[in-house]
């Protein structure tokens, strides 16, 4: 049964789960390649840890059309699904919705995004206090100073950056459902 869906589009680049700017491009960009190799995960949590003591916060401004928001940040998480790193981090981000989720993490101390990390694994309920969450159908990006954008982990862009949703962009085919009742091949 194929259906239509939205999809969401960064400068021309359509993206499946999630694109980031902050932290997470950097580790990206400077992981050593046999630290990721021998170590997996538990290296790339490690270079986190050590790269988050040297990351420094940025400005980043939402333009949504209407109106303009500039806040300090260590992370910005654009959320076609829930998930980035295999942790639920944007809860009822959804494909299907035909909406743009920019979870931004706040303020100008990377522990923030520590914080928020560990919030948000546990669902603790005070996981907004270190983060805000903006949705709309398009929106523009600017940072200071410029930065990388990974889109579904891979380094792709830079800011300034426009996001949109597309309208049905993304075919699904999936067999069609069959009732309790339907007899087995």
């Amino acid at each position: 049964m194929p259906g239509a869906c939205a999809g969401r589009c960064i400068g021309g680049d359509y993206f499946g789960n999630s694109a980031a700017i902050g932290l997470s491009p950097l580790i990206a960009r400077t992981i050593p390649h046999k630290l990721k190799r021998h170590l997996g995960r538990a290296g790339y949590l490690l270079w986190a840890a050590y790269m988050g003591l040297r990351f420094r916060p940025f400005r980043l401004s939402i333009d949504d059309g209407h109106s303009k928001v500039t806040v300090w940040a260590t992370e910005a998480r654009i959320a076609n699904g829930g998930f980035f790193g295999g942790v639920e981090l944007v809860e009822g981000a959804s494909f299907e919705s035909g909406e743009i989720i920019i979870q931004v993490v706040t303020g100008k101390s990377s522990g923030n995004l520590a914080k928020s990390w560990l919030s948000n694994m546990l669902k603790l309920r005070n996981r907004d206090k270190w983060q805000a969450e903006i949705r709309a159908r398009e929106l523009r990006l600017e940072t200071e100073p410029q930065m990388d954008v990974t889109i579904d982990g891979e380094i792709a862009a830079r800011t300034p950056i426009h996001i949109c949703v597309m309208a049905d962009a993304v075919t699904i085919a999936a067999p069609p459902q069959r009732s309790e009742r339907s007899p087995r091949p």
